[in-house]
Order: structure tokens, then sequence, then C-alpha cells
């Protein structure tokens, strides 16, 4: 699933598009690394808050520090 503009769809957790990330971490922080292996690592960078897996998670992507794109899914095999 992708959502990017114009949607105004958010997650379960109400983050929309246009959230800023220290928000998405600050709703996230308890799960981002739920369903990780251990010793995998973490995949985010300033660009991308990556919420669980790369095998399976959510993919919040920013531009400028607010929220412009989210994917689940598994964003590797």
């Amino acid at each position: 699933i992708t959502v990017s503009a114009p949607s105004q769809l958010t997650t379960s957790r109400g983050v929309g598009l246009g959230a800023t990330r220290a928000e998405v971490e600050k709703v996230y922080a308890a799960f981002r690394t739920v369903g990780r292996e251990p010793g995998e690592p973490d995949p985010s960078s300033v660009d991308t808050l990556v919420i669980g897996s790369v095998y399976g998670g959510t993919f919040f992507s920013f531009t400028d520090g607010k929220l412009t794109g989210i994917f689940v899914g598994a964003g590797a095999e």
C-alpha cells in the first residue's frame, strides 16, 4: 500500500501526510524495532523512517522534515 499526495488517508494511529518527522517518531517510538530480527540493521535515514522490518513494515518518507509518503509492505525480499 502506498499513500501519497493528495491522499488524506492516515495510519491506524492517525498519522497523515504533512506530519513532521518528530510527530511520527513520537507516535511510533514503541514499535520502531518490532518485527526485526536480532542484529538486523535500522535502514532509516534522514529522508526515511522504517517502523518494523524492511521485510514487512511501514516506511515513512520525508521531504524537508514533512511526511510526503507512506508505504506499508515488504521493501526487500
